[in-house]
């Protein structure tokens, strides 16, 4: 896992590394600015004759690295064009020991707080180096102007730490912000890369080393940690000797009439993911069997095509048998199925479940269920059941999602795993995870149940909540990656995602 630090926290790094490490201000930035140059010829395979590269620099240390990057970028042959959005003899500290090493190798700053006619005439593609991390509160006009100048360029654009106009902290947009295609943060990830509205607008994020000691970060308690394929290494290696019986029985309850789909798609997530066995059981009359993976088996209880309290006693030998449940995904909401859910959980001693989808909805109307609840349980609500089992609207949630995080862990006392862009993972006692694989392609129909499948057949091959709904969602996310990278986003369906997941499992084979 990887610490993302907010802007204060950074701050202190930095100063740490400086007054105490005694590495000067004026190197981390030559060793940052370099860095930026660096990465973004590599990543735009820009050659010198390619076009002018046009370098926007703040007043700040932002700035400063900037003209370190035109510094760098001029004497390797890349003519430069540099707009300070300021006065010169504003510009202090390290930021005017680089800007005037600039100006004395033979470069040019023009001042302008506003931009000019066509600045980008030419240009190849542009380096935003206006706004650092630091800075919080809306973007002055001035500055507005250029944000909005280099969004309607449609050149690649390079941001240095993060795109100018995203808070670090929350990845909110402040009035207006640039929209990258590559980000070069230092030290650190930073907050703000992967929540909000900062997550669509830093393109790819790469972390370059400037000299800020590694493991530093753990003197600032960081309170968010980025998964990362490496924290899923050597988890589901099989031993030549094993059977099924290893790797866990799965018991989805699940499905219902008009939504036998949501049963079908988490059966064959959960046997993709590697558990042992998989039993869907169903409400009798639902009657599309057929839909179901073969390798499953199916238990039609109850009767009607609905769930109702009277399908508990079809279950008790199938539940005392599982090694973990799959809750509600497509089961329905009204009386016969909260009725069943009261009496499964007076049952007691069940094992681990996944609780998604309708499951949750009941729970949200009848908080008393709670109280019965499983003893180790993942909640995988999307930020509309979210919202109702924390009586809040969705927007409020999708305003703070970190907040409804741990709301919603401290409320319930179990891993959730809360959907949506930037999926954070959260467990009583543990600092936060957030997910940066997904894409908008999975915000379509059976995409949940697809997660349910898979989380649940971690939690059948012996993973504990926490890294069932860890290794859940990050898998997931990478799943719906592969799949779009075949299919697009716009034709993704959710047992695309399913048929990504060997390709999933084998990367992490390798890992």
């Amino acid at each position: 896992m990887f610490p993302l630090l907010d802007a204060a926290r950074m701050g202190r790094l930095d100063r740490y590394t400086i007054g105490e490490i005694g590495l000067p201000g004026a190197v981390l930035m030559e060793t940052a600015g370099r860095a930026v140059a660096r990465e973004a010829v590599t990543r735009f395979k820009a050659m010198p004759g390619d076009g002018h590269v046009s370098i926007l620099c703040g007043g700040g240390n932002n700035g400063g690295d900037g003209f370190v990057a035109a510094r760098g970028l001029s004497n390797r042959g890349y003519p430069v064009r540099v707009y300070l959005a300021g006065e010169k003899a504003k510009v202090k500290g390290d930021a005017a020991l680089h800007m005037n090493a600039f100006l004395k190798s033979g470069g040019n700053v023009a001042e302008a707080l506003s931009p000019p006619p066509d600045p980008f005439g030419g240009s190849s593609f542009i380096i935003d180096a206006l706004l650092g991390t630091g800075v919080e509160g809306e973007v002055r006009e001035e500055t507005a102007g250029w944000i909005r100048r280099v969004n309607s360029s449609s050149l690649p654009v390079v941001s240095v730490d993060i795109p100018s106009g995203v808070s670090s902290d929350t990845g909110r947009v402040m009035g207006e912000a640039v929209k990258a295609a590559l980000t070069v943060t230092f030290g650190y990830y930073k907050k703000g890369h992967f929540l909000g509205e900062g997550a669509a607008l830093a393109g790819e994020v790469v972390l370059a080393d400037i000299g800020i000691p590694p493991g530093s970060a753990a003197r600032e308690n960081p309170d968010l940690f980025l998964l990362a394929k490496s924290d899923f290494r050597g988890l589901f290696a099989r031993t030549p000797s094993s059977h099924k019986g290893d790797y866990g029985h799965l018991l989805i309850l699940a499905g219902s009439t008009g939504k036998m789909g949501a049963a079908a798609l988490a059966s064959l997530a959960a046997l993709r993911s590697g558990a042992g066995l998989v039993t869907a059981a169903y409400p009798s009359g639902a009657a599309e069997e057929a839909r179901f993976p073969m390798e499953a088996m199916t238990a039609p209880v109850g009767k009607g095509g609905e769930w109702s309290a009277g399908a508990v006693e079809g279950l008790i030998g199938l539940v005392g048998n599982s090694d973990a449940i799959v809750l509600g995904p497509g089961m329905g909401t009204g009386p016969g199925p909260a009725d069943f859910l009261e009496k499964l959980f007076s049952l007691g001693n069940l094992p681990p479940c996944v609780i998604d989808a309708d499951a949750l909805n009941i729970l949200a109307s009848n908080p008393a269920l709670w109280k019965k609840r499983p003893e180790e349980a993942v909640l995988t609500p999307h930020p509309g059941e979210a919202g109702r089992l924390l009586g809040l609207t969705t927007a409020r949630i999708q305003e703070d999602r970190s907040g409804a995080l741990l709301g919603l862990v401290e409320k319930f006392s179990s891993a959730v795993i809360l959907k949506g862009a930037s999926t954070l993972v959260g467990s009583p006692g543990e600092i936060p995870r957030i997910v940066s694989k997904g894409n908008p392609g999975m915000a379509t129909a059976g995409s949940g149940d697809v997660l349910s499948g898979i989380a649940g057949a971690f939690l059948a091959r012996g993973l504990g909540v926490l890294k069932a709904a860890e290794a859940g969602a990050f898998i997931h996310g990478s799943a719906g990656d592969a799949a779009s990278g075949l299919w697009g986003v716009e034709s993704l369906i959710a047992s695309d995602i399913t048929e990504a997941l060997p390709q999933i499992f084998m990367e992490l084979e390798k890992e």
